[in-house]
């Protein structure tokens, strides 16, 4: 599984990213986990969509839910 699959390295852009989503939600009381964040952060980085049963922790994405 892990050769069909691409892993994206996390760069300083992307960390970056996740602590302005950090920062956003946290303003409006939502506190979202590190993990979640970097996903967060990386798909809205590279333009994708994230498939989910947890829409909340993925604000401004575009969510496939599941």
């Amino acid at each position: 599984m892990c050769r069909s699959i691409t892993v994206q390295p996390l760069t300083l852009e992307i960390a970056r990213l996740a602590g302005k989503i950090e920062g956003e939600e946290t303003a409006k009381g939502v506190v979202i986990v590190l993990p979640d964040l970097l996903i967060d952060a990386t798909a809205l980085h590279l333009g994708h969509s994230v498939a989910t049963l947890n829409v909340r922790n993925f604000p401004g994405l575009s969510v496939v839910r599941l």
